[in-house]
């Protein structure tokens, strides 16, 4: 099936209780990362992996390290694709679990929206890195919701299924 960036534009086309399922599975999988005290590092929708449309999986951990490992040098390391990189990463700080979780808001955005983050900029030009450092550090996206979705039972709905998943997993 491939990877969530590949198939974003029938996600797109998906009901949003079928996208807080996909999201959720994602987030249990990044969950589970950091439960060992690792961080993804390069957290994008090419990286995450689909065996069917409903369900997702958070892949290739090739630039991920252990917590306890980040060490100075690293700091002036940048890892990961641009547009999904945090703001703080940018200015030279150390990748976190709060990093990871900028990039899955920003999966996350892809999937509610249906288009690749961030697509009418160049990937690694100095206007992305700018416009993120500048905008991105201190706001909030809207225009993503759908006044349709009842926020509650989605919720419920989740936490059964987590529950469930628990139980069996």
């Amino acid at each position: 099936m491939g990877s969530l960036r590949k198939n974003l534009c029938a996600i797109a086309q998906m009901r949003w209780e079928k996208k807080l399922e996909l999201i959720s599975c994602i987030a249990l999988d990044l969950q589970l990362i950091h439960l060992h005290n690792i961080i993804h590092r390069d957290l994008h929708s090419g990286n995450i992996f689909q065996n069917d449309l409903h369900n997702a999986y958070i892949g290739d951990l090739g630039f991920a390290i252990a917590i306890n490992r980040t060490l100075e040098k690293e700091y002036n390391e940048i890892y990961g694709a641009l547009p999904y990189i945090a703001p703080e990463i940018l200015q030279r700080k150390p990748f976190t679990k709060a990093s990871d979780i900028y990039s899955f808001g920003i999966i996350m955005w892809e999937i509610s929206s249906g288009d690749i983050a961030f697509s009418k900029y160049e990937v690694y030009s100095s206007r992305l890195i700018s416009f993120i450092n500048q905008k991105l550090n201190n706001c909030v996206i809207s225009d993503i919701s759908d006044n349709n979705i009842d926020i509650e039972k989605v919720s419920l709905h989740l936490n059964k299924k987590k529950k469930k998943k628990k139980i069996i997993g």
